[in-house]
């Protein structure tokens, strides 16, 4: 489990308002943003679009 801190928030936020995000897919920029913080650079996932345009991160879809 990863915490979430304040500076996390923002980091997200910002990643929100760069992809111009609304609200719905907010937990994907905070996972985005963890992910960042804690060197992580690639997911899979399903959703790869949700990931799409976040410098340091790779979205690939196990399933394709």
């Amino acid at each position: 489990m990863l915490p979430v801190t304040a500076d996390c928030v923002q980091h997200a936020l910002n990643l929100c308002v760069a992809g111009e995000v609304t609200r719905q897919a907010y937990f994907d920029r905070q996972l985005a943003a963890l992910m960042i913080r804690e060197g992580i650079p690639i997911i899979l996932t399903e959703n790869v679009r949700d990931f799409a345009g976040i410098e340091g991160i790779t979205a690939l879809d196990p399933f394709s």
